[in-house]
């Protein structure tokens, strides 16, 4: 299959809108509930609704935090640690080196080379900070 560069952004589109989508569905679900109500419990269920948004705000404040503590506690241990139901993995820093110094060395040292391993790519998907444009947008007309 060939593929270029303007088949994959479209495909990330494609992909953005589908997790937009699926994160706007539990207000459009409580929305089209609301929808179905008596005008004179539409308030109360507004309310209760309101009511745990807020709950779940505060546990995943909590979450947030309970984790970070988990994770400097870990990182002192230098060890994983195994709870009832959650693991916490510990992986030590990864050692790097210099490489465009190393390849100097390989050229006056070829053997060097004998240690060098090159690694498979790896692709992760993630939002992309979005910056204000303060000049016009130019499309790249040849698919790049």
């Amino acid at each position: 299959m060939d593929v270029t560069q303007r088949d994959v952004r479209s495909m990330l589109d494609e992909l953005f809108g589908l997790r937009t989508s699926l994160a706007a569905l539990p207000q459009e679900r409580d929305a089209a509930i609301l929808r179905q109500l008596p005008p004179e419990l539409q308030e109360t269920v507004a309310s209760i609704m309101q009511e745990f948004a807020d709950m779940q705000e505060q546990r995943e404040q909590e979450d947030n935090t309970l984790a970070g503590q988990i994770r400097t506690a870990v990182k002192t241990l230098g060890v994983p640690v195994l709870g009832t139901h959650l693991q916490a993995s510990y992986e030590p820093g990864r050692r790097s080196w210099d490489s465009d110094g190393l390849e100097r060395l390989a050229e006056r040292e070829p053997e060097v080379l004998t240690y060098r391993k090159q690694g498979e790519p790896v692709v992760s998907i993630r939002a992309r900070a979005q910056r204000r444009r303060m000049t016009p947008v130019l499309y790249d007309m040849h698919g790049l």
